[in-house]
């Protein structure tokens, strides 16, 4: 695509583009981690995987008797533990299997496209957690019945998950009024939209080394019809600079009443969903928070700090889903976080924010992803099948790259399809712990809390969980986990001035021009090293 017909608003938001093609796939490396061995129909292996639970993917010859099964232990009101097929259920008595459930439940006006994308075969088998997973996995993959069996592999936040309260100072609220034309009182603090080279920051600090956002609020803060499902820790809804731009499932808004309302499956999903309880009681923690105050805290409200997205005050932001797939210590995994992608899709998010993934180095191409990792590989493809913007024909994915230090992204984050973000700090440098190079798209604001001379003002600021921050509603953060929300809110308003223009894209078309109005940063790595 040519520059004169790209978006305004990309000409006016420059990240900064990372030394690598964008989408491109990362190559087998001969320092790398090999490939894994597994036996035929075993995905991945039990290394650093959930006890006591199994994945597997049925044929469809098998669906239809197991869902009879489901339907007479739907009669009789009691849990569905047996397959109906005598060579399966040998082996599930065996095991004690104790459940056995679809992984992407019934989706009501959804299911046909849930069937036709083949999520319906993948079941999650639940046992004592002393059975051996590796021994079980083995006898499983032997059934003719099951194609794939999957251990559920642990996730993982792209950030130290450290908070450090922000301390408000008259110099800041006094400077922040004359920086854009919004009243968010700390503003000032928020570097990576606006970097005026302060000292306050950092002494290394660069003018530029930020999104340049303000130029693109002129044209555009956000539009509510855009939604941004916030997949990670659970959102802090009522915080007062979120609550205005969380999604809200209006049938569902009555409050809680342990009643599926709206007959979607999912009971009392008000803000969106808590996949670690399959509950729509969404349990807040700070990362979670955080990620989604970038990308969209209420803008010009007089209080605390800006989002990308956040609007004008005019109840114009972009619209946050919640979609937990972490709780505080608890990590999630890939039946977690597939389930959560699932429930984005199909409840009209168009941009997928997700600041974690599985570390770099264990998959080093994205036939090791698809081949190891099907069923999260299918859920996203899923996503990105979905139309739920006017302004976009599919579903917009974006990871962070990883904190490693390695030169390649972690995974889903390199998959070519993907945009992988990676960090710099307000220096306008790499952060010292970001991944880097190979699957790497783009690089935007992280922050770097130790190593500047601006301690935790040289992290991101944004919003917190009082309650699980020792009391403070804002604070810094760093990680790719914080540079990524900086692209998807990028990517929110982008989309909000295309629905203003009456303007539609492919997603390529969409990534192309998101992935190419950026700042170059390759010139600076060469500059010494950080103060």
């Amino acid at each position: 695509m040519h520059n004169k017909t790209k978006l305004l608003i990309f000409a006016s938001l420059l990240l900064a583009a990372c030394s690598t093609d964008p989408m491109q796939e990362i190559p087998n490396r001969g320092d790398s981690a090999p490939e894994i061995e597994t036996s035929g129909k075993i995905c991945n292996t039990s290394d650093d995987a959930v006890a006591g639970s199994l994945i597997v993917k049925f044929g469809e010859e098998a669906i239809p008797s197991l869902e009879q099964n489901a339907l007479n232990a739907a009669k009789t009101r009691s849990a569905l533990t047996r397959s109906g097929i005598e060579s399966v259920d040998d082996i599930l008595n065996d095991l004690h299997v104790t459940s056995l459930e679809r992984v992407f439940p019934e989706a009501g006006e959804h299911e046909a496209r849930t069937r036709a994308a083949g999520l319906h075969r993948w079941y999650v088998l639940g046992f004592a957690s002393e059975e051996d997973l590796d021994k079980a996995a083995e006898r499983l993959a032997d059934v003719a019945e099951i194609s794939k069996v999957q251990f559920r592999t642990r996730l993982y936040r792209a950030s130290d998950c450290k908070t450090y309260p922000f301390q408000a100072t008259a110099n800041g609220q006094t400077r922040a009024l004359v920086t854009a034309d919004f009243n968010d009182p700390n503003l000032f603090w928020q570097w990576h939209y606006i970097n005026n080279a302060d000292q306050a920051v950092a002494t290394t600090s660069v003018a530029g080394a930020d999104i340049n956002v303000a130029d693109a609020w002129k044209l555009t803060a956000g539009n509510p019809e855009v939604i941004v499902a916030i997949v990670d820790e659970g959102v802090k809804y009522t915080h007062p600079d979120l609550a205005a731009n969380m999604w809200i499932n209006k049938a569902e808004q009555s409050g809680t009443t342990g009643v599926d309302d709206d007959g979607n499956g999912y009971v009392d999903d008000i803000y969106g969903w808590n996949t670690m309880r399959e509950s729509g009681e969404i349990a807040p923690n700070s990362h979670g928070t955080h990620v989604a105050g970038t990308v969209g805290a209420v803008n010009n409200n007089g209080i605390g700090v800006c989002g990308v997205a956040g609007g004008t005050g005019k109840g114009d932001g972009v619209r946050l889903m919640s979609c937990q797939i972490f709780s505080g210590d608890l990590t999630g995994d890939a039946l977690v976080s597939s389930r959560a992608v699932k429930y984005a899709a199909d409840h009209g998010a168009s941009i997928l924010q997700c600041s974690w993934g599985i570390k770099a180095g264990i998959y080093t191409s994205d036939n090791m992803f698809i081949k190891q990792s099907p069923m999260d590989y299918e859920a996203l493809q899923y996503f990105a099948a979905q139309k739920n913007c006017e302004a976009l024909d599919g579903g917009l994915i974006i990871f962070s790259a990883g904190n490693e230090s390695t030169a390649m992204s972690g995974y889903p984050a390199g998959y070519r399809d993907y945009i992988s973000v990676t960090s710099f700090s307000p220096d306008y440098l790499p952060a010292n712990y970001t991944n880097y190079g190979s699957g790497c798209n783009i690089a935007a604001p992280g922050g770097e809390t130790s190593g500047l001379s601006g301690g935790e003002k040289a992290g991101v600021l944004s919003t917190l969980c009082s309650e699980t921050s020792n009391g403070a509603d804002y604070g810094y953060m760093q990680g790719t986990s914080m540079a990524c929300p900086h692209v998807s809110g990028v990517a929110a308003l982008g989309l909000s001035y295309a629905l203003e223009k009456g303007k539609r894209y492919s997603l390529d078309e969409f990534k192309t021009m998101l992935l190419t109005s950026v700042n170059e940063i390759d010139s600076r790595l060469g500059e010494g090293s950080k103060a």
